[in-house]
Formats: C-alpha cells, structure tokens, sequence
C-alpha cells in the first residue's frame, strides 16, 4: 500500500510541475522540475522527446519534447483519449511514440505477424483502460483497440 501512496504522490509531482514549467526553459530547467527522465528518444527530425512515464502500475506519460536546437516545444502528460484517437493506421512506431510515449509493454502474435503495444491510462470519464496499438512487421500501425479494465472510477488500482 505504502508503493501505491508514494506512486500517486510522484504522480501529482510530475504532473504539477509538469504545469510549472515555461516555454523558455532549458534542458536543464525540466531536468530541475522533472528530474531525469527515463529516455531520450530521438526523432528522425532531430527533435528529441524526453519520457518521463510511471508504468507499469501508473497510468500517466510526461513528455517534454525540444526541437534540434534544444527548444523546449511542450511539456504535457500524453495517455489520454485525444492522443490515442490521433493514431491511424499506417502511421510509424516513431510516430506513435512520439505521440504517446513508450509501451508499457509489447506483446507479440506470432501467427499474426504483429506487435501490440499496449499503454494504461485514465479515460476521460476516469475510467482505468488498456489501449493497444497493433504494428505489422514494418512497424505500421495495422489496428487499435481499447477496453476499460474496471467498472468504477474510484478503484485505486
């Protein structure tokens, strides 16, 4: 229980100074207010997203993305609705990741000849669900589903 209380506190950290920090910070500014993050992914572009995710028993991503020049260009929490209805099928695994974050775990189906990724987050209604994204081996998104793993909005897993 005393794991579940210190995750929902880091939770309500990163996502508060998440909202503390302004659009003239530096690489060092978020490292001040989010810490380091947990990977730095580079994009084709030369823009880099720095994840900040508290899966696998969280259900948030912070992204702070900076453009080639290392300009901050958004720092926002990534797992909600909008995000997951922007992904479309064709789309890249870097485009994806850059849209939501890294998995938090990938599953393959062999027989299929595909990968899902699979992300937990708060629905808008607050409801717990399992998005997947499914990748063909070009690393295509080839389908999407989604489906709330509880029925109430107060379960505190």
């Amino acid at each position: 229980m005393k794991a579940n209380r210190w995750l929902i506190a880091s939770v309500f950290l990163l996502s508060g100074c998440a909202a503390n920090i302004r659009n003239d910070a530096t690489p060092a500014d978020v490292t001040a207010a989010l810490g380091s993050p947990k990977e730095i992914f580079k994009l084709k572009d030369g823009s880099s997203s720095w994840e900040y995710p508290t899966s696998p028993l969280g259900l948030t991503t912070t992204l702070a993305r900076f453009d080639a020049e290392g300009k901050l260009l958004f720092v926002s929490q990534v797992l909600t609705d909008e995000n997951f209805h922007r992904i479309q099928n064709g789309m890249s695994e870097e485009a994806v990741r850059a849209t939501v974050g890294p998995p938090w775990r990938k599953v393959p189906f062999e027989r299929l000849q595909q990968t899902a990724w699979d992300y937990l987050y708060r629905d808008t209604w607050g409801y717990r669900v399992e998005f997947s994204v499914l990748f063909n081996p070009s690393g295509e998104v080839v389908g999407k589903t989604s489906r709330r793993l509880d029925d109430s909005r107060n379960d505190s897993r």
